[in-house]
C-alpha cells in the first residue's frame, strides 16, 4: 500500500488550491473537495474533506508527515489515510492535467486556444448586451412575421419542404459560426456570476475533419446549483432563440439559407442536450438529479450488453438510462431521416420510414461496438 511506502520524514508541500464546496443543497447536502488548478471536484464525506483541508494548512514543506500526523487533531490512522488520498489526487505535485473520458475528445485533434480576458464590469456589460440584442432580434422579427401573416404553419412547412441535399451540407458548414455563438452564450452568462477569470476558447477537429469550438469555464461548480444550470442551459437557449429567429426571417424573405441556419441551430441544441455525452445536457441532467458519475452507469450498462453480468441501478439511475437510450435512438432516427430525405427527393413516405429504421439500427450497433471498444481501453470496464 502507498501508506506503507511513504517516508514519514518527508515534508509534503501543497501545490494546489483546495476548498470545500456544497455540490448539491439538500436535507443531507452533498459536499466535494474542489481543486482550483485542475478545476476538478471529488465527492467525499464532509469529515474527510475537513480533515484534508486541515492537513493542507500545515503542508507547507516545513513539516514532516510524522509531525503532521501528530499535530492533526484526528486519529493518526485517519490522518495517514487522508495524506494517501492527497497523494493520489496529486495535491503535492505540479501536475495540473485533468483528463475526462470523452468519446468526442478522443476522436478530436486539438488545434489552438486563446484566453478571453474580461474585467468584472466588462463581463457584466457583455452579459446584458449579448442577451439583450438576441432577445430584441427574436421578438422583433417574430412579432413582425406574426402580425403580417408571414409565420403561418403552411408558409413555414412550405419553406422547410424546400430543404434539400445542398441545404443539408450548408447546415453542416454553418455549424462552425453557430458553435461560436453557442459558446459565447455560456461565456456571457458565466460573466454574470463573475466567472470571467481563466476563460479559454478551444478549437478542434472532430474526426480530424469537422471543426468545432468549445469554451472552458473554470470554477463552474463553485456556483450554486441553480446558477450552474443557468450557465449550462444558456448555450442551448441561444440556439433555440436563433432557430426561431431564422425561421421568422425565412418567412419574411423566402431565402432558403435561413432554413439551413434555423435547422443548424436546432441540431446543435439537440446535440448539446444529449444526456450521456460530455455536453451541456449531461451536466444539466446531473445537476437536476443531484447525482454525479451518471455517465459511468451509462457506459457500464453499454459495456454489459451481450454479457452475462449483473447490473445494479436505483430508480433515478434506471430513469436516466432509459431517457438516455431513448434520446439516442430518436436523435439518430431523425438525423438519418433528414439526411435521406435531403438526398432523395422522390422517396415515398413508407420507404423513408423503412430506410430510416434500418439505418438507425445499424448506426446503434456501430455505436455500441465503438463505445464498448473505447471503454475497454480507457476505463477498463
Amino acid at each position: 500500500m502507498l501508506s506503507e511506502t511513504i517516508n514519514l520524514n518527508y515534508c509534503p508541500d501543497l501545490k494546489k488550491t483546495i476548498s470545500k464546496i456544497t455540490l448539491f443543497e439538500a436535507r443531507q447536502p452533498i459536499y466535494a473537495l474542489y481543486i482550483k488548478e485542475t478545476d476538478r471536484f471529488i465527492v467525499l464525506p464532509e469529515e474527510k474533506i475537513d480533515n484534508i483541508i486541515n492537513i493542507s494548512k500545515i503542508s507547507d514543506g516545513n513539516n514532516t508527515i510524522e509531525t503532521i500526523a501528530d499535530t492533526n487533531k484526528t486519529d493518526s490512522k485517519v490522518t495517514m489515510q487522508s495524506i494517501v488520498m492527497m497523494y493520489k489526487l496529486h495535491l503535492f505535485d505540479e501536475n495540473n492535467e485533468s483528463q475526462q473520458f470523452s468519446e468526442v475528445t478522443m476522436l478530436s485533434k486539438k488545434m489552438f486556444n486563446f484566453p478571453l480576458v474580461f474585467s468584472d464590469r466588462i463581463g457584466t456589460f457583455f452579459y446584458y448586451v449579448y442577451w439583450g440584442i438576441l432577445t430584441a432580434l427574436v421578438l422583433g422579427f417574430g412579432i413582425f412575421a406574426l402580425t403580417n401573416d408571414f409565420l403561418t404553419p403552411e408558409h413555414v412547412q412550405n419553406n422547410i419542404s424546400r430543404f434539400n441535399g445542398i441545404g443539408y451540407l450548408l447546415s453542416l458548414v454553418l455549424n462552425v459560426p453557430i458553435f461560436v455563438i453557442h459558446e459565447f452564450a455560456h461565456v456571457a452568462t458565466a460573466c454574470k456570476y463573475r466567472l470571467n477569470k481563466g476563460l479559454r476558447i478551444h478549437t478542434a477537429l472532430y474526426l480530424y475533419f469537422f471543426p468545432y469550438v468549445y469554451v472552458k469555464i473554470p470554477g463552474l461548480y463553485t456556483l450554486k446549483r441553480h446558477e450552474r444550470i443557468h450557465v449550462l442551459v444558456s448555450g442551448v437557449a441561444a440556439n433555440i432563440m436563433l432557430g426561431i429567429l431564422f425561421i421568422s426571417v425565412n418567412s419574411i424573405t423566402d431565402q432558403s439559407i435561413f432554413i439551413s441556419l434555423a435547422l443548424s441551430n436546432f441540431q446543435i441544441a439537440l446535440v448539446n442536450l444529449m444526456p450521456f455525452n460530455l455536453t451541456d445536457g449531461y451536466f444539466i441532467c446531473s445537476n437536476l438529479l443531484k447525482r454525479v458519475n451518471l455517465r459511468k452507469k451509462y457506459f457500464t450498462f453499454i459495456s454489459n450488453i451481450g454479457k452475462k453480468k449483473s447490473f445494479t441501478a436505483d430508480k433515478v439511475e434506471k430513469s436516466y438510462l432509459i431517457v438516455s437510450g431513448a434520446y439516442l435512438l430518436v436523435f439518430m432516427y431523425f438525423e438519418v431521416r433528414v439526411y435521406i430525405a435531403s438526398l432523395f427527393d422522390e422517396i415515398s413516405g413508407s420507404e423513408l420510414i423503412f430506410a430510416s429504421v434500418i439505418l438507425t439500427i445499424a448506426a446503434s450497433m456501430i455505436y455500441i461496438f465503438f463505445i464498448k471498444l473505447r471503454i475497454r481501453k480507457v476505463m477498463g470496464i
